[in-house]
C-alpha cells in the first residue's frame, strides 16, 4: 500500500529569525512588488489634490483675464436686446404667430387625414415652416441672435410636426392593413394630445410617454433660478469678453497675420468654451428640465456623459439625445430599411445636419460662406480617425483630446471669427 504524498508548496521566502541574544537591528524595507501611483500598472489612485490645484490655477488664471479686460475696456455691460430695432421686434413676432398658425394647421390636417388623403398639403405645410422663416429672416431680420432664435424656433417645431405626421401615417397604414394591435389610433388625435406633444420636451412623437406622479415646485423653481443665472452670465461674457475678442480679430485676419489670428484664436477659445457650456447647461438641463417637470414627462435623458467621449462619433450621439433620436429615427433607419448601408446613412445625416447649420448661422448672419457647412463635413473623417484609434487602442485617451481640440480650439472660435469677418465685409464696415 502507497503512502499518498502530500502537495508540494513553493517555500516561503525565509526572514531571518533573530536569536534570543541578538535582535536586527535593520528589518527589512522592501518586502512586496509595488508600482508607481502615476504608472498605468498602478491601481486607482485619488487625484483629488491635483484636481483641486487645477481648479485654483483655473481661478487664478481666469482672476488676471478678468483684472486685465477691465483695466483695458472698463465696462461693457449693457442692456440685453438693446441694439435690436423695432422693426425686429414686429417682424419676429409675425414669424412666430405664422409658425403657430402652421401648427394648428397641422392638426386639422391629420384630423382631415384620418378619412381622406391629403398628404400633398401637409408636406407643403410642413416645408412652409422652414422656408418662409429663413426668406423673412434674410431679408428683413438685421439682429443676427434674433435671427437665430427665430430660425431654430422654426426648425424645432418643422422637426416636432414632421415626426407628428409620420407616426400618424404609419398608424394609418396599420389601421388600413387590419392588423391587429392596441394602438389608439385615431382616438390620439384631439387637441388635447397635440399641444401635450408640442409642450412636452421632445421632437418625437408617441401616443404615449412615460409620466412622472407630480410636478414638484421645488425642483422647478431651483430650475428657473438656474437659467436665470445661466442666460445673466452668458450675457456677461459675451459683452465683456467675446465681443472685444472677435472685434479685434479683424485687423490680423485683414492683414493676414498668421501669429496674431492664432493669439485671438486662442484667447477666444475660452470664452467661447464658458458660453457655450453655459448654454448647454441652460438649455439641456435647465430648460428642458422645467418643460419636463411642468409636463410630467418621465424621460429626463436629454444628454449622456459626452465629455467623457472617446471618438467624435460617440459626442454626436450623446451630447444631444433629442436631435439624435430623431434624426435615427425619422432618417438612419427608414434609410436602413432601404438597403442602404450604414456609412452612407451616416454621411446623408451629417450632410443634411451640415445643411441645416450652415442655415441656421448663415442666413442670420447674412453670410452664406459655407463655414457652418464645411465644419459639420469636417466631423466625418474626424469620427473615421477617432474610431480606428479607439479600436486599435480602447484604453486611449487620444480621440477625447482630438474632440475637445477640434471643437474647442479650431471648430467654433474659428467659425466665430469667419462669420463675423464676413458680416463686417458685407456691411462695409472694413476696405
Amino acid at each position: 500500500m502507497t503512502r499518498k504524498r502530500k502537495p508540494s508548496t513553493p517555500p516561503a521566502s525565509k526572514e531571518p529569525k533573530p536569536t534570543s541574544s541578538y535582535i536586527l537591528k535593520y528589518r527589512p524595507v522592501h518586502t512586496k512588488v509595488s508600482h508607481s501611483l502615476l504608472s498605468p500598472d498602478a491601481p486607482s489612485p485619488n487625484f483629488r489634490g491635483f484636481i483641486n490645484l487645477m481648479i485654483l490655477v483655473l481661478f487664478v488664471a481666469n482672476a488676471r483675464l478678468v483684472i486685465e479686460n477691465f483695466i483695458k475696456y472698463g465696462s461693457l455691460i449693457g442692456m440685453p436686446g438693446r441694439n435690436i430695432s423695432g422693426r425686429d421686434y414686429v417682424v419676429t413676432i409675425n414669424v412666430v404667430v405664422y409658425l403657430v398658425f402652421s401648427g394648428l394647421l397641422s392638426f386639422v390636417f391629420e384630423k382631415v387625414a384620418v378619412r381622406v388623403r391629403i398628404g400633398w398639403l401637409i408636406a407643403v405645410n410642413c416645408l412652409g415652416m422652414l422656408v418662409v422663416p429663413m426668406f423673412v429672416v434674410w431679408s428683413m431680420v438685421e439682429h443676427a441672435g434674433l435671427g437665430i432664435f427665430v430660425l431654430m424656433f422654426s426648425l424645432t417645431l418643422f422637426m416636432k410636426l414632421v415626426s407628428y405626421h409620420l407616426v400618424n401615417n404609419e398608424c394609418r397604414m396599420i389601421r388600413d392593413k387590419k392588423i391587429d394591435g392596441e394602438m389608439g389610433y385615431p382616438d390620439n388625435i384631439n387637441v388635447k394630445n397635440f399641444i401635450d406633444f408640442i409642450c412636452v420636451p421632445t421632437l418625437c412623437y408617441q401616443l404615449e410617454y412615460p409620466r412622472t406622479d407630480r410636478v414638484r415646485k421645488g425642483y422647478v423653481l431651483r430650475r428657473v433660478v438656474e437659467l436665470i443665472s445661466s442666460l445673466l452670465m452668458i450675457h456677461f461674457l459675451l459683452e465683456q469678453y467675446a465681443t472685444p475678442t472677435v472685434q479685434n480679430s479683424l485687423k490680423p485676419m485683414v492683414e493676414k497675420n498668421v501669429p496674431m489670428i492664432i493669439e485671438r484664436l486662442l484667447k477666444l477659445s475660452l470664452s467661447s468654451l464658458y458660453i457655450w457650456l453655459l448654454m448647454f447647461y441652460s438649455f439641456f438641463h435647465c430648460y428642458l428640465g422645467i418643460f419636463a417637470e411642468l409636463t410630467r414627462f418621465g424621460d429626463r435623458e436629454f444628454y449622456l456623459d459626452w465629455w467623457n467621449a472617446r471618438d467624435v462619433g460617440t459626442y454626436w450621439r450623446q451630447w444631444n439625445i433629442p436631435v439624435h433620436s430623431w434624426l435615427k429615427r425619422h432618417m438612419y433607419l427608414p434609410l436602413r430599411r432601404r438597403g442602404i448601408s450604414g456609412i452612407m446613412c451616416q454621411i446623408v445625416v451629417f450632410l443634411v445636419s451640415s445643411l441645416l447649420h450652415e442655415i441656421a448661422v448663415g442666413i442670420p448672419t447674412h453670410v452664406i460662406q459655407g463655414w457652418a457647412f464645411m465644419g459639420m463635413i469636417i466631423q466625418i473623417p474626424l469620427i473615421m480617425i477617432t474610431d480606428m484609434i479607439q479600436r486599435i487602442r480602447p484604453e486611449s485617451h487620444l480621440g477625447n483630446y482630438i474632440f475637445w481640440m477640434s471643437f474647442v480650439i479650431l471648430g467654433q472660435p474659428m467659425c466665430v471669427l469667419l462669420y463675423y469677418r464676413g458680416w463686417y465685409v458685407k456691411n462695409e464696415l472694413i476696405n
